[in-house]
């Protein structure tokens, strides 16, 4: 399984600047909505259709959230996952996680994999995390201060991010339905302060 990072970007500041001319635009009279804007809309239309889930877990979430997005949360709810929870379970100590990625089959692919898609990780401000058929994560890497962040939310190496362990994420929930699948913001379940990243995840046929 192979998860790539990034920041989530919301408006403001300079950029909100930046989307300044297309308020000036006028499209069928009326004064353009700038894309910038459009994208906050919807985060936040996600997060309040998050908290009426939570409330009301049997009602419809509404055309706001995606079907993909909608099913995880509800596989996350019925696994009993936290929805408030600071950060995914650590599953592996750090002598049992140098022992398991001795002896995995991913381990000889990591040369590749850092070549690919770490070594310029810096530029492009993401971090790369390969975990295993379980959910763990096992080689977490990349940019210095997005790895730091993650951190925060225990997104490190010997983490356990199945649905089962930390709700709807790019990682478990691609586990979960054997398919890639990108996850933004609001759309996650179970690590709240994974709202501000965003997580594209693969899974990749893993022995363990």
């Amino acid at each position: 399984m192979t998860c790539e990072v990034k920041a989530a970007k919301i408006s403001g500041g300079p950029a909100r600047r930046r989307t300044a001319t297309y308020d000036r635009r006028v499209a069928g009279g009326r004064p353009a909505t700038p894309p910038a804007r459009r994208r906050d809309a919807a985060r936040w239309q996600v997060a309040d259709a998050h908290e009426r889930f939570l409330a009301e877990p049997g009602r419809p979430v509404g055309d706001g959230v995606r079907p993909v997005v909608a099913e995880s949360w509800a596989r996350s709810l019925l696994a009993g996952v936290d929805p408030e929870a600071s950060g995914a379970p650590l599953d592996l100590t750090p002598d049992e996680l140098d022992a398991y990625r001795a002896g995995h089959p991913l381990a000889a692919a990591m040369p590749l994999v850092r070549h690919l898609l770490t070594q310029d990780a810096e530029e492009a401000a993401h971090i790369v995390a390969i975990g295993d058929a379980h959910g763990r994560l096992l080689w977490v890497e990349g940019h210095r201060r997005l790895c730091e962040r993650a951190e925060d939310m225990h997104f490190v190496e010997g983490a356990l991010w199945s649905e089962g362990g930390a709700g709807t994420n790019a990682p478990g929930t691609a586990l979960a339905l054997a398919a890639p699948v990108q996850i933004a913001a609001e759309e996650h379940f179970g690590v709240r302060a994974a709202v501000e990243l965003r997580r594209v995840a693969d899974p990749r046929p893993a022995h363990g």
